[in-house]
């Protein structure tokens, strides 16, 4: 049984964090629906001879600088939160001296769960006994987890707002790998391949050939087009998509403290 701990600064920080992920999302909808107009615009081009239609990126709004800033204070906040809870188990376990050590900070193995009880936990919270430490095993990187497991996001967390991280976060549009295709037929979905996943998408580059199965007449040109939600294709460069990861995170971190609240 650990003692009642003092998460008010956590809890100060994880608000804060939620107020520029608000901030964020809000910006990043404004981005893409901005007067009605899409972010990323195509142009044709029809090989009416083979029943294709290519469409390559003309336009593409720019994405501002200050997402790299309000993302960067978003992460860093949820760490900061996440930062508060160690010295806290160990302020409240049998060593409450070492509160304030330097090696005390929140505990990621990414080997497995002998290590992280053994080594992670007698380093980074000492004195803190081990029915507590385990209530943080759920939450860790372990060899063989899967890529979206909690363990891995918080462990993504924590390398992309390291000290100084946040400076460097570029943010991006990635190539899109769905596309709404509309056609006189109707509009549906298609999982489209082309180009390497996580590439940035640019103007003046192809984006997606469409095969028309349905034979059309040599002097018309098939009214078919393609979209794409650009506000989930914001990504952090070689990183996550941004949307996705900054809720996951946000779930995690207040799953993690309510386990000692």
């Amino acid at each position: 049984m650990v003692a009642r701990l003092d998460l008010s600064g956590a809890l100060t920080k994880f608000e804060w964090a939620q107020k520029h992920a608000r901030e964020l999302k809000r910006d990043i909808f404004m981005w893409a629906d901005l007067d009605s107009e899409r972010p990323v615009t195509f142009r044709r081009k029809i090989d009416i001879e083979n029943h294709t239609v290519d469409f390559w990126v003309e336009t593409m709004r720019p994405l501002p600088h200050r997402w790299s800033l309000m993302l960067g204070d978003t992460l860093t906040n949820f760490r900061g939160a996440l930062d508060y809870l160690p010295a806290e188990l160990v302020g409240a376990g049998d060593k409450p001296e070492l509160k304030d050590s330097t090696s005390v900070y929140f505990p990621l193995s990414e080997k497995n769960f002998s290590h992280f009880i053994n080594k992670s936990c007698n380093t980074h919270l000492p004195g803190v006994r081990m029915g507590v430490c385990r209530r943080l095993s759920p939450f860790q990187p372990y060899t063989g987890r899967r890529w979206d497991h909690p363990g891995k996001v918080l462990l993504r967390l924590f390398r992309l707002s390291g000290r100084e991280k946040h400076r460097e976060l570029v943010v991006t549009v990635i190539r899109p790998h769905v596309y709404e295709f509309r056609s006189p037929l109707g509009t549906r979905t298609q999982i489209l391949h082309r180009g390497q996943p996580g590439e940035p998408f640019e103007p003046h580059t192809k984006a997606v050939s469409i095969n028309i199965y349905s034979p059309f007449p040599p002097e018309q040109k098939p009214d078919v087009s393609v979209d794409f939600d650009a506000a989930r294709q914001i990504a952090v460069q070689d990183g996550p998509y941004l949307l996705p990861f900054v809720g996951q995170v946000e779930r995690l971190v207040a799953e993690v403290l309510g386990k000692f609240l």
